[in-house]
């Protein structure tokens, strides 16, 4: 539309990655310029009297542009079309380095949470493996000075905290499906008492008291 405005050109512009995505064309061009996609859009250059040039900065070839001149412009004009192309250019740089920034915060913040996952997987997981550690050598070197109650309740936490364990271990291996995406959400409604319930019941044993 600029370089309508200011030189009565029609134009339109492609991300030069994908030359299949119009982005912007003026209102007399948009016609045309939506048969103009790949493979077609070098062979039809001369059958649809335009123009091609590339829009670039220091960073590269960003996207492509079609103008539409009618008769050839005089040097003033080609300077002003070269100008809005140019700024055109720039435009496209910024919408590229907006869109490279936010893919790069993303990244980060995935590898801080990772890492803030991992740090307290590390941590929830020495606990129960302690447990069961302490309370298995317990029975094996003092069995006989436990009563039948002291050693079945040895044996019960330690099949609680095995549980626990198994617990932490599936929801990491979960997590990594997420990652991969070879895990599929479904949706499904939940009773809250119930899920409450279960998790209270998990917890019963470390709770007492």
């Amino acid at each position: 539309e600029a370089l309508k405005a200011e030189t009565g050109v029609e134009s339109a512009v492609w991300a030069y990655a994908d030359r299949t995505e119009l982005l912007a064309a003026s209102d007399g061009a948009r016609t045309t310029a939506t048969t103009l996609t790949e493979p077609a859009m070098a062979a039809r250059v001369a059958e649809v009297g335009c123009r091609w040039r590339s829009l670039e900065t220091a960073r590269g070839v960003l996207g492509i542009a079609a103008v539409w001149a009618g008769v050839r412009p005089g040097p003033a004009e080609q300077k002003w079309i070269d100008a809005i192309l140019q700024l055109g250019a720039i435009a496209l740089d910024r919408v590229s380095l907006a869109n490279e920034i936010a893919k790069a915060k993303l990244v980060a913040e995935k590898e801080g949470l990772r890492t803030a996952l991992l740090s307290s997987l590390s941590h929830d997981l020495r606990t129960p493996i302690a447990t069961i550690l302490a309370s298995a050598t317990s029975l094996s070197t003092n069995d006989a000075r436990f009563g039948q109650a002291a050693r079945l309740e040895l044996v019960a936490t330690i099949e609680a905290e095995a549980e626990r364990l198994n617990l932490y271990v599936a929801n990491l291996l979960d997590m990594t499906r997420l990652e991969s995406g070879a895990l599929d959400l479904r949706r499904t409604a939940v009773d809250p008492c119930e899920t409450m319930a279960a998790a209270l019941e998990r917890m019963r044993r470390r709770l007492a008291g």
